[in-house]
């Protein structure tokens, strides 16, 4: 399941990544214009994808649960921090979340303590 959640990682941040790259009109209509907040937000999602098809490879698997909690913690910061749930950015992230939160799960069960 990690590796779904990986390949899921890579799929949405390439999207992402090329959107930001390209300055998509999408992104345009939901980040904004460019800016130094932006700029920041596309080299996070620059490292993610990058450590998303790293840990993709099998290399560093012990990674894989320390990232998919991270994510999935900050996914769910982004309701209250942004005050929408509808916002289709949201959505999509809650629901790679669940995806991640499956995987977190199995994860948890199979390490050994």
């Amino acid at each position: 399941m990690w590796v779904i959640s990986c390949a899921l990682n890579v799929a949405l941040f390439s999207v992402m990544c090329i959107g930001f790259y390209a300055n998509a009109r999408w992104v345009r209509a939901v980040f904004g214009q460019p800016s130094p907040s932006r700029g920041t937000l596309f080299a996070i999602y620059l490292a993610a994808l990058f450590f998303s098809l790293i840990l993709l490879t099998g290399a560093f698997r012990s990674f894989v649960l320390p990232l998919l909690v991270f994510q999935v913690s900050s996914v769910i910061a982004m309701p209250f921090t942004l005050q929408k749930v509808r916002h289709p950015i949201v959505v999509t992230y809650l629901l790679v979340s669940i995806v991640h939160s499956i995987s977190i799960v199995q994860l948890w069960n199979s390490t050994p303590i």
